[in-house]
Parts: C-alpha cells; sequence; structure tokens
C-alpha cells in the first residue's frame, strides 16, 4: 500500500488504466469468441431448418403424388393426375435445389438419394403400372357401366354379373402383379 502512495499522480493513473485494461482485453476476447460461436451455431441451426423444410416439400410433392393417383384410380379422369405431374417437377426441383444445399454433407447427400431411389421404385413398381392398368380397365367397360347393369338385373343375372365383376377384379389383382414381377394373384 505504501508502494502506491509514494508513487507519483502519472504512475498511478497509467497502473489504474493498466490493471483495468488488463481486465477488459480478457473479456473481450471471450465475449468475442462466444459471440463467434454463438453465430456460427445460428447458421448450422438455420441451415438445419432449410433441411428440414426440404424434408418437409419433398414430402408434400410425395403426397400430391400419391393423392393424384389415387384420384386418377378412382376416377379415371386425366385431369385428376394434374397434382400427380405437378408433384414430380416439384419434387424434382426440390430434391436438386435440397443436394446443393447438403452438398457438404456426404451423410445427407446418400440419405437424399436414397429417398429418390425410393421414389423412382414406388413410379416404377406401382404408379406407372397402376396408371397403366387403371388405362386398360377405362378402355374397357367402365365401372359406372357394371354396377349399372348389376342393380338393372334380377337376383340371378346379379350373381352372374357379380361373379363377372369379381373375376375382372381379380384380373386386374393378377395383372398388377405379373407388372410388379411377383405372383400372388393368380389367374383361374
Amino acid at each position: 500500500m505504501n508502494m502506491i502512495s509514494s508513487m507519483q499522480l502519472k504512475w498511478k493513473l497509467i497502473f489504474g488504466f493498466s490493471l483495468i485494461l488488463g481486465m477488459v482485453v480478457p473479456v473481450s476476447v471471450i465475449t468475442y469468441n462466444s459471440l463467434k460461436s454463438m453465430i456460427e451455431t445460428s447458421d448450422l441451426v438455420n441451415h438445419t431448418q432449410q433441411a428440414i423444410e426440404y424434408s418437409a416439400n419433398l414430402n408434400a410433392a410425395m403426397t400430391d403424388m400419391e393423392s393424384g393417383l389415387r384420384g386418377f384410380l378412382v376416377a379415371g379422369k386425366d385431369e385428376f393426375l394434374q397434382p400427380y405431374n405437378s408433384g414430380q417437377d416439384v419434387f424434382t426441383v426440390l430434391m436438386e435445389t435440397a443436394l446443393l444445399h447438403v452438398s457438404e454433407d456426404s451423410e445427407q447427400v446418400a440419405r437424399l438419394r436414397e429417398i429418390e431411389s425410393l421414389k423412382n421404385q414406388w413410379l416404377r413398381e406401382h404408379a406407372v403400372a397402376a396408371i397403366d392398368l387403371r388405362r386398360e380397365v377405362a378402355a374397357g367397360a367402365s365401372a359406372a357401366q357394371i354396377f349399372e347393369q348389376l342393380s338393372a338385373r334380377s337376383d340371378r343375372a346379379y350373381e352372374r354379373q357379380g361373379r363377372n365383376f369379381y373375376q375382372l377384379a381379380r384380373f386386374c389383382l393378377w395383372r398388377v402383379s405379373q407388372i410388379r414381377g411377383g405372383g400372388r394373384f393368380h389367374r383361374r
């Protein structure tokens, strides 16, 4: 304590400011590093949120494709394929964008490639086959005509027509299994 009181005012001020500066510099360095880390973490969170958004949009595009396919299979009209076709276009654009977004992460790229592969497999093995089959059915007798005929006939004719409709349904299932390469249903 005597040492400080014996110092000139000039040296006391230099010592005081040096002491304060000695404490502020480490706090500033720690604060800078913390802020830098928070900014990097925030960027990673934003990147992850964008990846999740791409995932949700890819899922929505697939849902549109499935809905359009179901609508077409039920109605047999090509205008019901509009969500199916637009879903394919949206899926392709989103997949390209998502792949660019996660291009530095090989694990994420592999996951997206697997999703794309599963979508293509679904298209090949199910969607295209179902569309072709529905078009085959639409080219023949329509379901509405069959139901109309069924309701207008006697019980015996109804049973005979019902068997024909059942055979048509079995044929459709058999045809789908043949297209898929399996063989659970057998033609009788």
